[in-house]
């Protein structure tokens, strides 16, 4: 089995990906650790001469989360967002959310189609961790809080805005993934195995909440 590393025991560790040298990676993530204060788990997962992929997730968590989402095509398919968000939204009280009609879909979406796949809770909430995520996201940006009886409501630039900025611009990458800094002239970067699947789905969040396509679907 896969064992990530910790920056705290790295002394007795060899790394794990072929070709890494191990007092650079006890330096890299003893830098983590003492310098930036992230404790938890780490390892390398790629390294070239310009960047440093770390990770703090197991080597095999990546493939499966992608096997996973193979089986799952409605869950990015826009159409099946869209239609589960309908009957929910004719369900709910005045006043609900758009998102919160949204996630409530999502989240049927997914019970309904990992049942009939025969995906039991593990991978279930696998998926639901990336929906939180995109939950947050999009409270983060739409703060307007359309509601599902809001015929008249539009979204505001500024909102627009801060979609993109969430979405595309932090720190030079993408809001699911996260820059540490350079360590010894490479970059160091975190990124979330799911947010190919992440950015497909806040998109149709966007879309189900302001009844528009997302900002860089527009460009």
């Amino acid at each position: 089995m896969d064992v990530p590393l910790r920056a705290d025991g790295l002394e007795d560790r060899a790394s794990e990906l072929e070709g890494v040298d191990a007092a650079f990676e006890r330096r890299l993530l003893a830098w983590l650790h003492e310098d930036l204060g992230i404790p938890d788990v780490r390892r390398i997962a790629r390294l070239d001469d310009d960047e440093v992929l770390i990770s703090k997730t197991d080597a095999g968590l990546a493939p499966a989360l992608h096997a996973l989402m193979d089986r799952l095509p409605e869950l990015i398919d826009e159409a099946s967002a869209l239609e589960a968000y309908g009957r929910e939204a004719a369900a709910a009280d005045p006043g609900t959310s758009r998102l919160e009609c949204w996630d409530r879909a999502m989240r049927s979406l997914v019970r309904r189609v990992c049942e009939a796949r025969g995906i039991g809770d593990d991978g279930q909430a696998l998926v639901r961790v990336g929906l939180d995520s995109v939950r947050a996201v999009m409270e983060s940006v739409l703060w307007t809080e359309p509601k599902v009886d809001d015929g008249a409501y539009s979204v505001r630039r500024a909102e627009r805005a801060a979609y993109l900025d969430a979405t595309r611009k932090m720190a030079g990458h993408d809001l699911f993934t996260r820059h540490y800094g350079v360590f010894e002239g490479r970059g160091v970067v975190n990124h979330c195995p799911g947010s190919t699947y992440a950015r497909l789905i806040a998109a149709q969040a966007w879309r189900v909440c302001t009844g528009e396509a997302a900002p860089e679907a527009r460009e």
